[in-house]
Formats: structure tokens, sequence, C-alpha cells
């Protein structure tokens, strides 16, 4: 090998610091996930210094919005003054309005700026360049790489095929081809991707280091990434590391009676959720009009199950159009109204008819 050592560097994007998550959360919530999420960044600096990682790179939106708070500002200060082994660099992305190189001045944290630029690591040669209101197509012309040299490059946009002017942060693979690159770290995507460059290289987006919504579903984690000197090229792998996963669990409410019923069909499809887990549970299917649901104790139990789960009604209603064409009851009449009207869709029909169904049962009509 020449006398040179693998380099292992961690790919991550779209950390989000101090992101409010108070959609779904109370405010207390929202600042312990925040917590969390800082934690699990401290974690994978542990796990890079465990495993020899020489290099961090932050691929866009490190914080969410230009205000960031103290508390943020002194954890990222310590975080990186106190792993003097390692560098961090870090890439500007959409989100990223607040400089941090103006602030903090350390010899291990390196910044990309709107020019392309390169950091050299032996035979790697790590470049890329900032995004904040998105590349235009001659960036991509100017980023040069050594043939002979492992190569990185950093950006922070929607991969398309080719440039496309309509997409926000546009990163055409077509101008990417034949340069010469290993590897191309992505941010800007909340889920790991990956997938071949060209002969020679791959793509990958990192996705979220720790999730905030329910458009972020699924595993989150890290990108690993090992040169080899020896054969001139590269691997990588995902690493699933976040503390807590957001899941959408769907449950067929079609066959049930009662409020029992849907709650023991809720619990039986939750068996192999992790508790420490945020769960939607959306019920779906067609059921008939003026089944009780109790959406509102059905959340009261989960929140004893789970760190944070709500149960929202996705439900459609159970009509027999043969028999509802010759009702001359009151019901029947309102249904055909209901069904009838073209300027409403059809969950407002289904909350409409479910709401009126119940209204009328209850007056005894």
């Amino acid at each position: 090998k020449n006398g040179r050592k693998n380099l292992k560097i961690i790919h991550t994007a779209d950390l989000h610091f101090d992101s409010k998550m108070e959609t779904h959360f109370t405010r207390a919530m929202a600042n312990e996930r925040r917590v969390e999420m800082r934690l699990t960044f401290k974690k994978m600096v542990e796990y890079a210094n465990q495993n020899d990682v020489k290099v961090i790179l932050i691929c866009g939106d490190m914080f969410d919005t230009l205000s960031i708070s103290r508390a943020t500002k002194n954890f990222l200060f310590d975080c990186i003054s106190n792993n003097s082994n390692i560098d961090f660099i870090v890439l500007k992305g959409n989100h990223d309005e607040y400089d941090l190189s103006e602030e903090f001045n350390l010899p291990n944290l390196k910044f990309f700026t709107n020019e392309p630029s390169y950091f050299e690591y032996g035979n790697v040669v790590i470049g890329g360049i900032n995004t904040l209101k998105g590349y235009n197509l001659e960036v991509f012309e100017l980023m040069k790489f050594d043939k002979n040299k492992i190569n990185i490059l950093c950006l922070h946009g929607q991969i398309e095929n080719v440039y496309n002017p309509s997409t926000d942060y546009c990163i055409p693979l077509k101008s990417l081809r034949g340069k010469s690159i290993d590897y191309v770290a992505l941010g800007h995507i909340h889920n790991y991707a990956s997938d071949k460059l060209d002969e020679r290289g791959f793509y990958a987006y990192s996705g979220i280091l720790e999730p905030r919504g329910f458009d972020e579903c699924g595993q989150k984690g890290f990108i690993e990434i090992e040169t080899d000197d020896k054969f001139g090229g590269l691997s990588f792998k995902f690493v699933p590391f976040s503390k807590r996963r957001f899941e959408i669990v769907g449950v067929d409410i079609s066959n049930c009676q009662n409020s029992h019923d849907i709650q023991n069909a809720v619990f039986e499809s939750l068996k192999q959720e992790a508790k420490e887990n945020i769960i939607m549970v959306q019920l779906v299917g067609l059921v008939e009009s003026g089944l009780e649901k109790d959406i509102q104790y059905l959340n009261k139990l989960l929140l004893d199950d789970f760190y944070f789960a709500k149960v929202v009604d996705k439900t459609g209603i159970k009509i027999d159009f043969e028999k509802l064409k010759i009702d001359i009851s009151l019901k029947g009449q309102f249904m055909r109204l209901v069904l009838a009207d073209e300027t409403l869709s059809e969950a407002q029909k289904n909350a409409i008819i479910d709401f009126g169904i119940k209204a009328l049962t209850k007056g005894e009509f």
C-alpha cells in the first residue's frame, strides 16, 4: 500500500439542528427531541473515534433556520474542539443561512465555499461547492479531479439525469459522469439512497441523522466510507443510527363491529413496533356509517405504551348503493344528496355522512 493507510470517512447531512418540531409534539417534547438530535450527533462522533474515522462530511443543512440557540452553538464547539483528531468538513445547503465559519475558528473545522474547493488527504481528494440558491450548470464544468486520485464530491440538492432549471437545487448526473469521481456525497433528500454514477463512481444520499416528522419514516443514520488505496477506489455502507424512528402503520378495520374490536386490531398491528418509536396509526378500510371509533381514547392508550403515538381516521363509509336507491328514509335522502355533491372530495363526503348518520341516529329520525 506504499506505506499509506486506508481513509475512513463519515458522510452525513441534513442535521437540521434547532428544528421547531411542534406540528405533532408539545413544546416540551419538541425540546426533548432537539436535545436527542444533538446527542445522536455526539454518539456518531464517538462512533467515529472508536472506528478510526478521520473525516466527517456534513453535506448541507446543518441548521434549520438562521436562528441558532446558544446551547447548540456551545454543543457543536465542544464536540468539534474535543475531537481534534477528526476533521469536520461542512457544506452549506439551502437551509444554512447561519454562517458557522464567522463564529468558530477551529483547525479541524473546514468549510467549502461558493467556488469549487478541495481538501486533500494523501491520495484522497474531497471537493465541493456550497448551495444556498441552487447550482447553475457552469458549476459542474468547473469541478476538476485527477483520475489517479480517489475523488469524493460533496453537493446538496436534487439529482436529475440532465440539468433541469425548474428543479430546485438541481444536480445533473450527466454533468458529473466521466469526471473521475469515485463517490458523490449528497444532502437534501432525507432518506438513504445510492446508485451507480458511471463505470467508476457511485452517488449516495445519507438521509437525515435523526428524523423529525412522518415524512421521514424508516431507518435513519449515516454512511461510512472507506477508501482502498491499494486498488484506487472505495467502499461504503449505510449505518442505521437514529435514537427513534417515525413509522406509519395502517390498520384495516373493515370487519370491526365496535370500538373494542378496533382497539384489538390496533394493538395487534403494533406488537412488533419498538416502544421508543414515534407512531401514526392510520385506520383504513370501509366501515358501517356511525361506527364508534373513539379516537381520543385510543390516543391515550397508545401514549401509555409509546414515546409518541396518534391515531388518524382514514376509513371510508361502506355503502350499499342498490339499497340506497330505494331507501326513502331521511337517512337515505341525506346520503344521496351528499354523494351527488360534486364539489366535495371523497374524504369530505365520508366525514359528512359519518357525522350526519350519527346525528340522525341520536336524534331518532
